[in-house]
């Protein structure tokens, strides 16, 4: 899913980081660095088991889970690393669910 969000980041030209289950450590470091201290970095696509521990993203005020886990705390860990201590704006948390494919829909 985060590729096919990325190719619409870029058609769009917008700037992003990205951390996922396949990136060294220092890769998923400068991805954070990039996305709280670089302007032009407007969105960072996280996976959820790879944003699962330590991360702080306050830079950012929206959530979009495109993926819902099996699990409702796996997706408030995520919410939690934009709502932390130091965030200073309103968090807004998007859920998208596509018909057939979530426990929502039996």
């Amino acid at each position: 899913m985060l590729d096919l969000i990325e190719i619409e980041l870029k058609k769009r030209n917008l700037g992003y980081s990205r951390i996922d289950g396949t990136m060294k450590r220092q890769d998923r470091t400068n991805a954070i660095v990039s996305f709280q201290c670089d302007p032009g970095t407007v969105v960072i696509l996280v996976s959820i088991k790879a944003g699962g521990v330590g991360l702080n993203l306050t830079a950012g005020s929206h959530v979009f889970i495109f993926e819902p886990a099996w699990n409702p705390a796996i997706e408030q860990q995520a919410v939690d690393r934009v709502h932390r201590l130091g965030q200073t704006r309103d968090v807004q948390v998007f859920r998208y669910i596509t018909k057939g494919t979530s426990l929502y829909d039996l």
